[in-house]
């Protein structure tokens, strides 16, 4: 159990950490960083949705 929750623990760190690295790259707050990280796994999972109706 402990394993699993260091592993989630080192996820959230890696992701705070590419907000913090798009926010300095682009010039934009961190909260703005976010968003734009949250658009971008939407629109991917929009994608493998579709990729994977079309499958069926």
């Amino acid at each position: 159990m402990k394993i699993v929750r260091r592993k989630k623990i080192d996820e959230i760190y890696d992701q705070i950490g590419k907000v913090y690295d798009i926010s300095a790259r682009e010039g934009i707050i961190p909260a703005e960083a976010a968003d734009h990280m949250a658009e971008n796994r939407i629109e991917t999972m929009k994608q493998v949705r579709s990729t994977f109706i079309m499958m069926k």
